[in-house]
């Protein structure tokens, strides 16, 4: 169980990437170290009941262009947004149904149904990508997975009370409280004065004379 939160972990981080950017510059020990994570998520084996065969001919790293990085990028950022749409959430609420909605075709082998046999998938390596997608969000669940309470985006919650993505969050909600007591609005004022005094001087000479705006009383 840790493992495939750990995964589901590395999913989310991933789907919060700027992929598209960083693809435009990334240099060559990036982009195999990106390949090496994205390959060792869809080799992760979180489920016995399933034995999965490439019928790719070529190796997994010759067959994960940028391309196809990006394309999985995609599309594990609109499943996760869609888990948590109004309109989909209903529909998304179990195990179940978001492995049967993730996309991905694959030709089925099964074993005879006997128990404890297990299933035979044949596939290619771009639509495995899409199984273990939907593999990692159904066994690990979405209690993890928050959306942020400022910015709306999600985050993987390592602490089930975490309700802020990010530091630059937390740093948001608590300077909007801290304004709220006029002595601190009063004070921001005077440092935001200061700064444009620093900025105009040093554009325009130091014996330049700011006077202040006067504020509406209105």
């Amino acid at each position: 169980m840790k493992e495939s939160t750990e995964h589901l972990k590395w999913l989310i981080n991933f789907a919060r990437r700027d992929i598209a950017d960083e693809l435009k510059t990334i240099k060559k020990t990036a982009w195999m170290r990106l390949q090496e994570a994205i390959i060792a998520f869809a080799s992760f084996e979180s489920d016995d009941r399933f034995h999965i065969q490439l019928v790719d001919e070529e190796s997994p790293y010759r067959m994960l262009t940028q391309e196809m990085a990006l394309s999985f990028h995609k599309m594990t950022r609109v499943c996760i947004n869609s888990l948590f749409s109004k309109e989909m959430r209903k529909e998304w609420n179990t195990s179940e149904s978001i492995f049967r909605r993730i996309d991905g075709q694959f030709w089925v082998q099964l074993n005879p149904a006997k128990p404890g046999r297990l299933l035979k998938f044949e596939t290619s390596f771009e639509n495995l990508l899409n199984f273990r997608l939907g593999q990692t969000i159904s066994t690990s669940g979405l209690s993890r997975i928050k959306v942020c309470s400022v910015c709306g985006g999600f985050f993987f919650a390592n602490i089930g009370k975490k309700v802020y993505c990010s530091k630059r969050c937390i740093n948001r909600v608590s300077r909007k409280k801290w304004l709220e007591d006029p002595k601190n609005l009063r004070k921001e004022r005077e440092w935001a004065h200061q700064r444009y005094k620093t900025r105009t001087r040093a554009k325009v000479g130091q014996e330049t004379s700011i006077k202040r705006r006067p504020r509406s009383t209105s």
